[in-house]
């Protein structure tokens, strides 16, 4: 039987590089295809549609709507058959109308950050006294309940920023490239969260703390980001430089959209 195995085997082998030798090329339409995709390449343009104008967006937003028209257009005008939508149902869209945020004392500065998607607006623009909360856990709710009315929390604890160091711009040299490919690559965390905590739990946890801070009449949060302050260039073996990155706001309570403002506390 192994036999025959083999040599039913051997005789696929040969039949497939026989057609593959006797197989006529057209290498008129290969050169047609490769001068258009290097002499007359769409592909900058395209991506400058679905990203600067109809970019970035959500699904359910106007901006999806208008990157799916766009889309359709196109590919109606290359001439292609049944270009066509299709829809499910999904729920609430959310799309950025306007926001504004600033800090007025001591002095005025305005504060770069974009809203959380799908937080709600404030109503009319607020002005708050900014605090320091940290609520890692339901353990944490009682500590904070009944002080932060009106409040704008800071709902993580300081991240220390080092100085920039390295060089500002990295050319991937062959040292380099060599040095990169020696990076051992990380264990994956086994479904675990930030915290140790399942995405699950996590997620529980994120619905229960907006809850609390709705009940408590929190005006709005500022997240700073990430915990981490640089990024690799490359190689995180030797080369690092500081990442520039910006805060997010969210709001809890809904309201019609509109700015946002905070004040310093003094403590």
């Amino acid at each position: 039987m192994k036999r025959i195995a083999l040599a039913l085997i051997a005789v696929a082998t040969a039949s497939v590089f026989t057609a593959a030798q006797t197989e006529k090329l057209d290498y008129l339409m290969l050169g047609r295809i490769r001068d258009e995709g290097l002499n007359r390449s769409q592909v900058m343009d395209h991506i400058s549609w679905l990203s600067d104008v109809y970019g970035p967006r959500l699904t359910g937003s106007p901006q999806m709507q208008q990157a799916s028209e766009w889309v359709m257009k196109t590919f109606n005008d290359w001439g292609l058959a049944d270009v066509h939508q299709e829809r499910w149902a999904f729920g609430k869209g959310w799309s950025l109308v306007r926001f504004s945020a600033h800090m007025i004392e001591p002095v005025v500065q305005p504060i770069i950050g974009m809203p959380h998607e799908w937080s709600s607006s404030t109503k009319g623009t607020v002005v708050g006294d900014v605090v320091m909360a940290t609520l890692a856990s339901e353990a944490d709710f009682a500590k904070y309940r009944g002080t932060l009315a009106g409040k704008i929390l800071l709902v993580q604890p300081a991240r220390a920023v080092r100085m920039l160091e390295g060089p500002i711009v990295l050319k991937m040299t062959e040292p380099w490239t060599a040095e990169a490919e020696t990076f051992p690559i990380p264990a994956p965390a086994a479904g675990r969260g930030r915290g140790g905590a399942s995405p699950q739990d996590a997620a529980a946890f994120r619905q229960k703390l907006a809850a609390f801070l709705v009940a408590e009449g929190v005006v709005a949060t500022l997240d700073r980001g990430a915990d981490s302050d640089m990024t690799a260039g490359g190689s995180t073996l030797s080369w690092e430089q500081q990442r520039p990155d910006g805060a997010r706001s969210s709001r809890p309570a809904p309201g019609p959209e509109t700015r946002t403002r905070g004040r310093r506390c003094r403590n």
